[in-house]
């Protein structure tokens, strides 16, 4: 039996992409809110634009975790990877 994990973390994990790319480490987007404007990490904002923000507005950003709609696409590999490693139970 193999002892696969699939490691599933959210964009400001920080982890260059030589390590994401070699443990197949899945990111997902964090929300991240400028003021009234929502963005997500990585996507719509990146972190030069943080300390642009904070900079212009003297106000920190805030984040959000994930809504469940963003983790639904690392479903699958996470469903497969728990499929190979369970062992059914006898009764």
């Amino acid at each position: 039996m193999s002892n696969r994990v699939k490691i599933v973390a959210d964009s400001t994990c920080d982890l260059n992409e030589e390590l994401l790319q070699r443990y197949s480490i899945e990111t997902i987007a964090l929300p991240v809110n400028l003021g009234d404007k929502a963005c997500l990490d990585g996507i719509d904002v990146h972190t030069p634009d943080l300390f642009e923000y904070y900079r212009q507005s003297g106000k920190l950003p805030t984040t959000s975790a994930p809504t469940p709609g963003r983790m639904l696409p690392a479903a699958p590999t996470m469903a497969e990877t728990t499929r190979q490693n369970t062992t059914p139970m006898s009764h």
